[in-house]
């Protein structure tokens, strides 16, 4: 991750992307959770783009955690 001005980026993991329905929910959920855990926003930022990047790897919308 990298902050400057208040724009925090972070580089997304390289992924195979099957479909991206879900991704934004994942990385809401994920950077919700990450904040009720005290993490900084850095860490949940980087928290909810892990998530979005995994959700991309399956088709369509999944249970999560996965039941499979």
């Amino acid at each position: 991750t990298s902050s400057a001005g208040g724009i925090v980026r972070v580089a997304p993991p390289e992924i195979s992307a099957i479909d991206t329905t879900g991704a934004g929910d994942a990385f809401a959920g994920a950077f919700v959770a990450a904040l009720h855990r005290s993490a900084t926003i850095d860490d949940a930022i980087a928290a909810g783009v892990a998530a979005g990047a995994l959700a991309c790897t399956h088709a369509g919308a999944q249970r999560w955690p996965a039941t499979s």
